[in-house]
């Protein structure tokens, strides 16, 4: 996971947890509990403080990296290139939504391929010819394998279920709240 794809999945999990936490607020203030109601809003207010501390953080790092580490050295050269020149296809980040987008209109599941199907269909107009091209195995689709490992990354994140069939890719609550932010 790239580092702004690190940044971004914190600050979706802040952001859900202050929509819950926002939740359980109205629900005890309503029913009289002043004290909980009290600590909830201060809760609240140091998640808000460590968000706000968190995009400071993603601006700091992000000069961090763009500043040689040594005199002479290059802006930017942090490893060696990848096999795959990272420009030339479609990044990670653009699958994340299609993918629990395509879930969700399956009614939560689906199978490997056609969840995949969807996805692709869901992402014409930014998949590139490279993206199109099969991978040095001469099995696959570029476009495919990059679907397949974003969702292994969300499966790792809690968004698409682990304990799902082999060949089914299942969207979880965590998931389903993950799409509402973003689409928000």
């Amino acid at each position: 996971m790239d580092s702004d794809s690190a940044f971004q999945a914190l600050r979706s999990e802040i952001k859900a947890a202050l929509k819950q936490i926002q939740a359980d607020g109205s629900e005890v203030f309503l029913k009289g509990n002043y004290d909980d109601a009290k600590k909830l809003a201060d809760r609240a207010e140091q998640l808000e403080g460590f968000l706000k501390n968190l995009n400071q953080m993603q601006r700091e790092w992000k000069g961090l990296m763009t500043q040689p580490a040594l005199p002479g050295m290059v802006a930017g050269k942090r490893r060696k290139a990848s096999r795959v020149m990272p420009r030339l296809k479609t990044h990670a980040k653009y699958f994340r939504v299609p993918i629990l987008r395509a879930l969700l209109e399956m009614g939560g599941s689906g199978k490997t391929a056609a969840v995949v199907d969807r996805v692709g269909e869901m992402l014409t107009g930014r998949l590139n010819d490279y993206d199109h091209e099969k991978l040095a195995s001469g099995h696959e689709l570029r476009w495919r394998n990059t679907a397949g490992w974003v969702r292994n990354t969300m499966k790792n994140e809690g968004l698409i279920s682990g304990q799902s069939s082999n060949g089914i890719w299942e969207i979880t609550p965590a998931g389903i709240e993950y799409l509402k932010i973003q689409e928000d």
